[in-house]
């Protein structure tokens, strides 16, 4: 269908998520990195802000990642960078922190 594709990679063991959407037959596109809010989903954030057709439309690459479920407020999705960009503990059980898991990705 139209829109991001989805892809699912694994970063130290853990897999993750992201919408992928880059235009075609340029290399040299900017890439906009985009993270929904908490309590939400990164298609859904798309699908509300049409970020993806605006980022098509302007040949402009898209990258969202997924969030994941944290288990402390009700399942809601957030990221792990936690207060002041450090995850808490909590979060470290997760694994990995998102900003290492954006940079594993930039760098495929």
């Amino acid at each position: 269908g139209f829109g991001p594709k989805e892809v699912t990679i694994r970063v130290h063991g853990m897999e993750r998520r992201f919408f992928l959407s880059l235009p075609k037959g340029r290399t040299d596109a900017p890439l906009w990195l985009a993270f929904h809010g908490s309590q939400n989903m990164a298609m859904d954030f798309l699908r509300y802000s049409r970020l993806h057709i605006f980022a098509i439309e302007n040949g402009i690459g898209l990258l969202a990642l997924q969030g994941l479920p944290n288990k402390y407020d009700q399942g809601w999705t957030q990221f792990n960078v936690g207060p002041h960009s450090q995850p808490t503990a909590e979060e470290n059980e997760q694994g990995v922190h998102d900003l290492e898991v954006m940079r594993e990705i930039l760098e495929q």
